[in-house]
């Protein structure tokens, strides 16, 4: 089975006035996850589906300007969704899942309509204490994706991740880790694999859960962050990665997270994260009935 080439990005402790963030942000191609102390947002919307969960304390929600805040223990925020959280400096674990991921769809069923709040029982005390044992070790980011895949086949009993990569799927990531800032058409990457186009592209999200030009965007993320935490610039970073300058990747980070990359480092340092194996999404099958 192919690695995961992941990174995450270790930031500085707390302040005292806690207005910045302050822990450890992974990146995979399709989903992403912050632990880590965390501070207040604005009101926002991103695309990703985001699950909070509080390791230690409580953070307030709310829906907008006019909703009123409302103190969680977890919740569910739907894609696209307007939102504003505060983290009163709490230790949290910040899971964003793509909604054209697989499992990101199926996650987004268990979002209430009219409510934040998961559903009594939905968040395990299993799986609290396997985030809070995360958020406070130095876990590499292999560790940190099999502890939250975990996670979150706790709160989706019925899915579990799927086996190993078709080979010429695998063969394609391979070539792709190395030049993620490139975009490449379908047509061409599935010449690679000597398919249709339309057959590439059912194979490729029958694989690994996750369309292929989401893929793609998932990687420059995952490369822009990867530079930052080299010690480039936010500039450096986007050009790397094939974005026009370093607006065009914060706009991207933003809607996809909610999160600006300034933000994040605002106040703090990037280190570099370790790096393993090739670039694959989280991969995801309902689990067989009996």
């Amino acid at each position: 089975m192919s690695e995961i080439s992941e990174r995450h990005v270790a930031l500085q402790a707390p302040t005292a006035t806690l207005q910045v963030w302050s822990g450890r942000l992974f990146l995979w191609p399709g989903r992403a996850a912050y632990l880590g102390h965390a501070a207040d947002t604005t009101v926002h919307a991103h695309h990703a589906v985001q699950l909070c969960v509080a390791i230690d304390g409580s953070f307030r929600l709310r829906g907008g300007p006019r909703s009123r805040w409302r103190l969680r223990s977890a919740a569910l925020i739907p894609a696209d969704r307007e939102h504003q959280l505060d983290g009163r400096g709490a230790l949290l674990a910040l899971i964003y899942l793509d909604p054209e991921v697989d499992i990101g769809r199926q996650l987004a069923t268990v979002c209430s309509a009219s409510s934040f709040t998961l559903r009594e029982g939905q968040v395990p005390q299993q799986t609290r204490d396997q985030l809070t044992s995360l958020a406070r070790s130095d876990c590499g980011p292999e560790e940190a994706g099999l502890a939250i895949d975990a996670a979150i086949s706790r709160i989706l009993p019925e899915y579990v991740p799927c086996g190993s990569l078709d080979p010429r799927v695998a063969r394609l990531v391979e070539h792709l880790a190395p030049q993620s800032g490139t975009p490449m058409p379908a047509a061409d990457a599935a010449a690679l694999v000597g398919l249709s186009s339309h057959r590439f592209q059912h194979l490729f999200r029958a694989s690994t859960g996750i369309p292929f030009r989401r893929y793609l965007l998932w990687l420059r993320l995952v490369a822009a962050v990867d530079h930052a935490a080299r010690g480039g610039s936010l500039t450096n970073a986007a050009h790397a990665a094939g974005f026009s300058d370093s607006a065009h990747l914060s706009r991207t980070f933003r809607r996809m997270l909610g999160l600006s990359p300034s933000a994040l480092a605002r106040g703090s340092t990037f280190v570099q994260a370790s790096t393993q194996g090739t670039s694959q999404s989280p991969r995801w099958r309902r689990r067989a009935c009996k």
